[in-house]
């Protein structure tokens, strides 16, 4: 059966075949998308932070212009030096932002037989063992949530 046959048999609202069918699908393939694009983006913000346009020069401060001066000018202290701190920072990012979503995620995915070694990460624990978050969510996000899916039922069932 196909999302939009079995979002017709249950009635879903659009937004309820959203929620419940198309986004869980979708998020592994969102997840790795957004870590490419980030990637990509970082790559192409370090490219132009330093560039040359007609007889004017710019070189904006940053990593990128960091790293190009030093690797112009031969000084083989400062590069090293640069480069190790853009793995860090990608190792940071990767630990506190990138890992968290991908074991997230994870619940989304949907196979025959379960994986031995599913991502974990200690953000994503702390963030989900969290008293103040817990108490936001119950206060704040749910009640939003099911207002949305309120407000989108009963607009389908008028029309």
């Amino acid at each position: 059966m196909r999302c939009a046959e079995a979002a017709k048999v249950y009635r879903f609202s659009w937004w309820q075949r959203f929620i419940e069918m198309e986004l869980p699908f979708s998020a592994i393939g969102l997840v790795w998308n957004s870590m490419m694009s980030v990637a990509g983006g970082w790559f192409f913000l370090m490219a132009c932070e330093m560039f040359v346009l007609g007889s004017r020069d710019f070189r904006l401060p940053g990593l990128g212009s960091y790293l190009q001066t030093a690797a112009g000018a031969g000084d083989t202290r400062s590069h090293p030096v640069g480069s190790r701190h853009h793995d860090r920072r990608d190792r940071a990012a990767g630990s506190i932002v990138w890992r968290p979503v991908i074991a997230w995620a994870e619940k989304f995915k949907v196979e025959q037989v379960e994986s031995s070694d599913a991502p974990r990460s200690w953000v994503l624990d702390l963030i989900r063992h969290s008293r103040g978050l817990s108490q936001i969510r119950k206060k704040t996000v749910r009640p939003l949530a099911e207002r949305l899916m309120l407000h989108f039922a009963h607009k389908q069932t008028k029309q």
